[in-house]
């Protein structure tokens, strides 16, 4: 029960909520590698990074949960300001993960350092698979950095962008692919839902990030930041479920 109360509240951008809900349950159920999981995503993108990393380091070896795998090579150094990692690891493949997240932590990776030839490599092989709201997303992006405004919006029909406005990950990357077109109502529109929704994530990488260093001081972007450093804070002070802080503590 605690399980779905935490997703119902992350899915309704309540992640203070969650995270504490999800925390629960984690601890009331070891076993469950979707629980497992999905602790260890909503741990990284509320901005609890070493956490994250080590309850999906756990999924990872107890379920040898291929997106756990995924979370630890890509979404890890992503988050931890090392798209360089993640760059490095493009010609590995997804291996065991899913194939649509795999891409678009490779979009993000090369517009974090302005790498523009990385971001186009990424997006050449999400092309090929099969038609989603993340494949979408990562064509809008691909797009983006070629400043192809028109041929970018085309892929976020409105079926389209009615699921990426409801997850709070999917948004701030939208509003991302508006920073590049340099688009300022829809980056305050987007950015702002991402963080109504609770986003976090991004509180600490803004100033190294080769997208949002250049909107530090937008009179209109600069509150929305401030408001993700204020989340960040906040989940900071949530008590971790004892097994996950215990694995932290090892270093697992």
């Amino acid at each position: 029960m605690q399980e779905i109360r935490g997703l119902v509240a992350v899915a309704r951008g309540d992640l203070e909520t969650g995270l504490r809900n999800l925390s629960v349950a984690y601890e009331a159920i070891p076993g469950d590698e979707d629980l497992s999981v999905w602790y260890g995503i909503v741990l990284l993108f509320t901005g609890r990074i070493d956490e994250g990393a080590a309850v999906a380091r756990e999924a990872a070896q107890r379920h040898e949960s291929g997106l756990a795998t995924l979370m630890l090579s890509l979404a890890v150094p992503l988050l931890r300001g090392r798209p360089d990692v993640v760059r490095a690891e493009f010609a590995i493949g997804p291996r065991s993960g899913p194939q649509a997240p795999w891409c678009l932590f490779h979009v993000m990776a090369g517009l974090a350092e302005a790498d523009h030839a990385h971001v186009q490599r990424a997006v050449a092989i999400a092309r090929d698979l099969p038609p989603e709201p993340l494949i979408a997303m990562g064509q809008f992006l691909g797009e983006a950095v070629t400043g192809e405004r028109a041929t970018a919006l085309a892929h976020l029909a409105p079926e389209v962008e009615a699921i990426l406005w409801n997850d709070f990950q999917y948004t701030e990357c939208v509003a991302e692919g508006y920073a590049v077109l340099g688009d300022v109502p829809n980056v305050v529109r987007w950015l702002g839902r991402s963080v109504d929704l609770g986003m976090a994530y991004i509180a600490p990488l803004v100033e190294s990030h080769a997208v949002w260093r250049g909107w530090l001081a937008h009179p209109d972007v600069a509150p929305l930041l401030a408001r993700c450093r204020e989340h960040a804070e906040r989940y900071a002070a949530i008590p971790l479920a004892p097994r996950a802080a215990t694995l932290v503590s090892r270093g697992e």
